[in-house]
């Protein structure tokens, strides 16, 4: 990972979950640590290990140890809750298309 000139190695285990906001992206850490990458969420999916990272929609990849637990929302959505809590988040929003995928991915089919 990048951090101004420098570069800074980051284990995938290190990593909770990535957000894009304000047409950047950060790097949240278990630790609530925050870095800005220089990847879309786009290429990020497909860098990143799919069993370990999912995409939950337009703002976010969370990594399976980020999450939580599930609640339901509204006509079949879900919300998700993540450590850390991410920042200007209430929610985090799954579609219901993207629904059943997540739940799969988590084991509960």
């Amino acid at each position: 990972m990048k951090l101004g000139q420098r570069l800074l190695p980051v284990n995938d285990r290190e990593v909770a979950y990535f957000q894009a906001s304000d047409k950047l992206v950060m790097l949240v850490t278990h630790e609530g640590r925050k870095y800005v990458v220089d990847y879309t969420l786009t290429e990020l999916e497909g860098l990143l290990d799919p069993r370990q990272f999912f995409r939950l929609n337009r703002q976010f990849i969370a990594s399976l140890d980020a999450i939580s637990e599930l609640e339901s929302y509204f006509k079949g959505q879900v919300t998700v809750n993540l450590v850390p809590d991410p920042d200007g988040e209430d929610q985090v929003v799954i579609s219901r298309r993207r629904t059943p995928e997540l739940k799969s991915w988590l084991g509960q089919d």
